[in-house]
């Protein structure tokens, strides 16, 4: 949306939607949880707002100064050329001339592009820059003409639809044409003047500018119109060009679904758009490696590559996550949403019927999602696409081994929904954790047995009880995903002990496959609640409740014979004190034992 103010043109929040190839060096993530493969330099990333502190009226009168024929030719010329075009939509042949207006970075002005009509599509027009149509051959030309109309890559939603038909079907419609009535777009390829040099270059983008009344903005083209650079995006071959296109026809669309949208949001979206037509070459450990950030934060300066890199990936990753766990309706709902920030996921579950889960909940199996990566069954906590390109990338968590804990208090600045993951390998006992200040907080634990990359269990603990979780005998890895739940800093202070087994509940190594507890639910435990188990072999069963003193609290199967299978057994925590027990089950030389909490 433009508006006025003290003469000068302003953006709104999302004034231009821009994609940048820049080049960042990634820090590798420590602890063995990244792989070389998934950091190389070189990334597309998007410069939404690089235009929202362009003064347009100035750029207008510069260019009056330095080419005043080529100012009078926009001020008389680029309404009537709109006009023109749109009256005769249908019947513009191949090889029509037409001037578009472009913003020149480099000199902050603007200069018309002499271009040719070499496409039309049925959705789009292809509009060549005349310097340019050495460059984008005709081979090019119908390499992408295909993609765009009628077949994308194996990967994508519908291979036998084009990248445009597919965006329309996932995020709606585009802006109607003012002059023709339509939603056709033009593409102009052209070799942006952007001013950057060694570590970037635009590789396209939409101005809503072109949106507007070309009588009323004289610098609007008056269409629906796409800037696509013809020099460095080619250099990453035809791929890397659509899913550019990809990418910023989403931006087009969201423009006339929510035009207020953060920036955040709607490039989260266009990155889904790429993946969703099959072009998914992006990878996200560069917010792997960092997990703890504000997750809107949108860095503004150019100059801090890797800082706007994770920003775009984050964006990625959780718009992705989204799209995976809720589907195609959901994310048609979540681009048109009319509120931001987590609300606007609350609100897109509740247009699709979705009543039962929140944000908060979703949040929490997102953080699971990120260190877990796709190594479980249960869907909430997993990527079904990855997009990280080793099996061993994951969040990167502060680790320590044995015993060996802080024997000082923890505290971490947690920013906006940041997520902090903490791992304890070879403990070598009991895991206690107690938070001081659990409010606002959320942790989710995720526990590793006999060297498997697959968990064991997954889920939350309440931190404002002692969380005691795991030993020697059950649990080989145990990492701690530590969220902030509010849009402001949160600085949880905790403390970590190992301790030995409680008396009366020591455990030995499990044997046969499949013996254990496998759930509890529900969780925390209030009055009656069931408890999932599994044994092997003839020898008679035995169910137990302790505190954490070893002292037994109640019998739950005693001595009873069982068949090798999964069986259900039921749990009374009726009077008991709110607070954290063991349960333990025992077979033969086998023992499994499980935290379990009983609310209020």
């Amino acid at each position: 949306m433009l508006h006025y103010r003290r003469g000068v043109l302003l953006f709104a929040a999302f004034a231009i939607a821009m994609f940048v190839v820049a080049t960042a060096t990634l820090r590798a993530q420590s602890v063995g949880d990244s792989d070389p493969t998934d950091a190389p330099s070189t990334r597309h990333l998007c410069g939404t707002d690089l235009l929202e502190g362009v003064d347009f009226n100035q750029a207008l009168a510069r260019t009056a100064q330095l080419r005043p024929a080529e100012y009078a030719r926009i001020m008389s010329g680029a309404k009537n050329s709109a006009r023109l075009l749109g009256a005769n939509l249908v019947d513009v042949p191949i090889g029509t001339r037409k001037d578009f207006i472009t913003y020149d970075y480099v000199e902050a002005s603007f200069t018309t592009i002499q271009s040719v009509l070499t496409y039309k599509g049925k959705y789009f027009r292809l509009w060549v820059d005349l310097k340019d149509t050495a460059r984008i051959t005709q081979a090019i030309t119908l390499e992408m003409a295909e993609a765009l109309d009628s077949i994308t890559g194996p990967s994508s939603r519908n291979p036998a639809k084009g990248m445009l038909e597919n965006d329309q079907e996932v995020f709606g419609i585009p802006p109607v044409n003012r002059y023709s009535n339509d939603y056709v777009t033009d593409f102009l390829f052209y070799d942006v003047k952007d001013g950057f040099s060694g570590n970037g270059a635009v590789l396209g983008f939409f101005s809503p500018n072109d949106q507007s009344d070309p009588s009323v903005v004289p610098f609007s083209n008056g269409l629906n119109l796409l800037y696509i650079d013809s020099n460095e995006g080619l250099q990453g071959g035809t791929d890397g060009l659509l899913g550019t296109i990809a990418h910023e026809y989403q931006h087009l669309i969201h423009y006339a679904r929510k035009r207020n949208s953060i920036t955040f949001l709607n490039e989260g979206c266009s990155e889904v758009a790429s993946i969703l037509n099959g072009y998914s070459s992006r990878r996200d450990a560069s917010y792997l490696n960092n997990t703890n950030v504000p997750m809107f934060r949108w860095t503004r300066n150019t100059s801090q590559a890797a800082n706007l890199l994770a920003d775009y990936t984050r964006a990625m990753t959780w718009v992705h996550y989204l799209s995976e766990q809720f589907g195609e309706r959901f994310l048609y709902e979540f681009a048109g949403a009319s509120r931001d920030s987590m609300a606007r996921v609350d609100e897109a579950l509740q247009k699709i019927g979705r009543t039962d889960i929140t944000w908060q909940s979703i949040l929490k199996n997102f953080s699971a999602a990120l260190y877990v990566q796709s190594s479980t069954a249960e869907p909430q906590y997993r990527f079904k696409f990855r997009l990280v390109g080793s099996n061993s990338t994951r969040a990167k968590a502060t680790t320590w081994t044995g015993s060996n804990v802080p024997d000082t208090n923890i505290s971490v600045k947690l920013e906006p929904f940041g997520i902090s993951y903490y791992t304890f390998t070879k403990p070598g006992g009991v895991v206690k954790l107690t938070f001081s200040n659990g409010a606002n907080i959320a942790v989710m634990a995720i526990a590793y047995t006999n060297g498997s990359n697959t968990p064991s269990e997954i889920r939350e603990v309440n931190p404002a009880l002692p969380i005691v979780f795991g030993d020697t005998a059950t649990y080989e890895r145990i990492t701690f995903a530590v969220l902030n739940m509010t849009a402001r800093q949160q600085t949880p202070v905790w403390s970590v002990a190992v301790e030995e087994p409680p008396s009366g509940v020591a455990t030995e190594p499990e044997s046969g496959t499949g013996f254990g507890i496998a759930t509890v639910f529900p969780h925390p435990l209030f009055g009656t609640g069931t408890v999932q188990f599994r044994t092997t072999g003839t020898e008679p069963v035995t169910m137990e409740l302790f505190d954490l003193q070893g002292k037994r609290i109640q019998q739950v199967l005693g001595n009873t014979q069982l068949p090798s299978s999964l069986h259900q057994a039921t749990i009374q925590t009726t009077g008991l004190a709110a607070g954290t027990y063991l349960l333990r089950l025992r077979q033969g030389g086998r023992t499994s034992v499980r935290q379990i909490i009983v609310g209020d």
